[in-house]
């Protein structure tokens, strides 16, 4: 009779270690975010045959996992109908376990074709244009890795998209891993 006992509790707390382990241990989303409100064209340049734009691109990466997760790269890419026309790395991130950790990256001019300078003159007969954000995130652990993608109108000059009431808060997307 003694025996039994003594392997029922050795079976509860295996089945309760285990639970816990799950509990604290199983993936859960990881979402990447960027601040519509702070973003910035810090130089913009653009005539009917070349164009060029660098952008200061706040980020945010939500994390909701009890253990902290370590990026090897972002590479972000700013595309306009899409053509890249800006690009930026943020290398050996660190998102802090169970709460928001905050970048930024820098995005430099890309050189781009005549078509995307004359069509961009076009639309920035109305002074704004579309910018696709486009995020590549590589994990450190496994070569995990995934894409965040989101769009934002942007005003055709230096300056922050909050100064032409563009912004949207935080637009965050999920990264699909949970």
């Amino acid at each position: 009779a003694c025996g039994k006992v003594a392997c029922g509790i050795c079976c509860g707390v295996t089945v309760v270690a285990i639970v816990l382990i799950l509990f604290f241990f199983w993936p859960r989303n990881v979402e990447g975010c960027i601040n519509t409100d702070d973003l910035a064209v810090t130089a913009w340049s653009l005539n009917s045959t070349s164009f060029a734009v660098a952008m200061s691109l706040p980020a945010r990466v939500k994390n909701e996992n009890y253990f902290a997760i370590d990026f090897d790269t972002i590479d972000v890419t700013a595309k306009y109908e899409g053509v890249a026309v800006a690009q930026g790395t943020a290398k050996d991130f660190t998102a802090e376990s169970r709460g928001n950790s905050d970048l930024t990256v820098n995005l430099e001019p890309v050189s781009t074709s005549n078509s995307v300078a004359s069509n961009l003159v076009s639309d920035c007969v109305d002074f704004i244009w579309q910018v696709t954000y486009v995020a590549d995130v590589k994990l450190k652990a496994g070569g995990i890795s995934f894409t965040f993608e989101t769009t934002q109108d942007m005003p055709c000059a230096a300056g922050s998209a909050s100064a032409t009431n563009m912004t949207q808060g935080f637009v965050c997307k999920s990264s699909g891993i949970t």
